[in-house]
């Protein structure tokens, strides 16, 4: 049997019913089926991703669980071909797979992340979806000004909590250089964006303090303010709310709302800047 037709099996018996036996039977199926950069599954019409089921975002897209709908729904229908796209804190390059796509060969996507396990899977996600190769992977960390810190290693199990401030470094951690938005923009040529991601776990204070000098501020930025992360940095969502709008951006939900709830959905804030229109 083909491991294709094997992968659509272990997928289709994966969102089955569950029975007692069912887990065991499952992670028999991972541990033979799985190499450690995990296998290409399809998760929306339009893009495939290599996924492994000891992380936790991709073990929900295996089970047919979408990832942040309302974030991709607003992406989809404010990003077009010919913008350019930023995402500070890839991960496995859900977003940056999708944005390529939408973008297209006259449209430019810039992949900031710092660990280099993401940055391998993010490439491979690429080439896997014949992507244009409108795509800048950046290797280092957006901040407030030109410096080197130390990151650890992400847990295989969500790469999406890798931190530079959130979690300890451990044994051995990565040396990551670390630059403002413009300085990276000057670097690779890019213009400034016309959307963009920042999911940088508690690094979010910083990279916004690195946009209040010169033209460099996205149009529309997606900035995450996840309660425990916050509560661990010890920033209030007021205080980040804040240094959003001294950026010049008005805030909303992603459902368009303009008075935002302590939770916001999917825990992600749409900063507009002055004079810019959204679709919502």
């Amino acid at each position: 049997m083909t491991t294709t037709r094997l992968c659509t099996l272990y997928r289709r018996y994966l969102q089955a019913p569950d029975h007692p036996a069912k887990l065991r039977i499952i992670r028999f199926l991972e541990r033979r089926l799985f190499p450690s950069q995990g296998l290409p599954f399809p998760v929306t019409s339009d893009m495939s991703l290599y996924l492994h089921p000891r992380e936790a975002t991709q073990y929900s897209l295996l089970q047919g669980v979408p990832y942040e709908p309302l974030t991709e729904a607003f992406i989809r229908r404010n990003l077009k071909a010919g913008d350019t796209f930023a995402v500070s804190g890839a991960s496995f390059g859900h977003y940056v797979v999708m944005a390529s796509k939408i973008v297209g060969p006259t449209g430019s996507v810039l992949a900031v992340e710092p660990q280099p396990g993401s940055m391998k899977q993010t490439r491979m996600n690429l080439l896997l979806n014949e992507c244009p190769k409108n795509v800048t992977l950046f290797s280092g960390a957006l901040g407030e000004s030109r410096a080197v810190v130390q990151i650890g290693a992400a847990p295989e199990e969500t790469l999406g909590w890798s931190s530079i401030v959130t979690r300890d470094r451990g044994d051995f951690p990565f040396s990551v250089c670390v630059s403002t938005l413009g300085e990276v923009l000057q670097a690779t040529g890019l213009p400034c964006p016309d959307l963009m991601i920042l999911d940088v776990e508690g690094y979010e204070p910083y990279v916004l303090r690195g946009l209040s000098g010169g033209d460099y501020r996205p149009k529309v930025l997606i900035v995450e303010a996840h309660p425990i992360v916050l509560n661990i940095t010890g920033t209030s969502q007021g205080d980040l709310l804040a240094m959003i709008r001294q950026l010049g951006y008005s805030l909303f939900t992603l459902r368009g709302e303009s008075s935002l709830p302590d939770r916001l959905p999917e825990d992600n804030i749409i900063a507009v800047h002055t004079g810019v229109k959204v679709r919502w």
